[in-house]
């Protein structure tokens, strides 16, 4: 299967190329390692059976990208990212939008569940998730569970 450019990509990890899973890796460790400053294992056992959602420019750049995880009751969200070239630009709203159709598509109006940093709360319930944990750390950032019920 082909990687499409500036169009939302949704692969299991044998339809990806070396290169672009390479890119993903890349991304998620700049944003999640690097710029926030946290140490932990960012690659993971989810990665051999999720569902990576991405989108690519022109010139093969990640623009943003997330995980769907099919957790038998619930569906999982994990990795949110935009770049940080792109970010502000909108397209984050339109990852997640598009995750949930995808999620509904392939596995029906199960409930959405993802650990949000604290910052990102007022994302998240833009697009109808609520929260349904206290605060708590996760490797010293601050997090809460949030769901999406359909």
């Amino acid at each position: 299967m082909s990687i499409k450019l500036n169009e939302w990509n949704f692969k299991k990890i044998d339809e990806l190329d070396a290169r672009t899973m390479h890119l993903i890796l890349k991304n998620r460790v700049e944003v999640f390692v690097v710029e926030q400053a946290c140490p932990y294992q960012e690659v993971d056992d989810n990665d051999l059976t999720c569902v990576h959602q991405f989108l690519l420019d022109d010139d093969h750049n990640l623009k943003a990208y997330l995980r769907i995880i099919d957790a038998d009751k619930v569906i999982k969200f994990g990795r949110v990212l935009t770049s940080s070239k792109y970010r502000g630009t909108g397209i984050g709203n339109d990852l997640l939008i598009q995750a949930k159709d995808y999620a509904i598509k392939h596995y029906g109006k199960k409930s959405i569940y993802i650990e949000a940093q604290t910052y990102a709360i007022p994302y998240y319930e833009k697009h109808g998730f609520k929260v349904i944990s206290d605060i708590f750390l996760e490797d010293d950032i601050p997090h809460v569970k949030m769901q999406l019920d359909y």
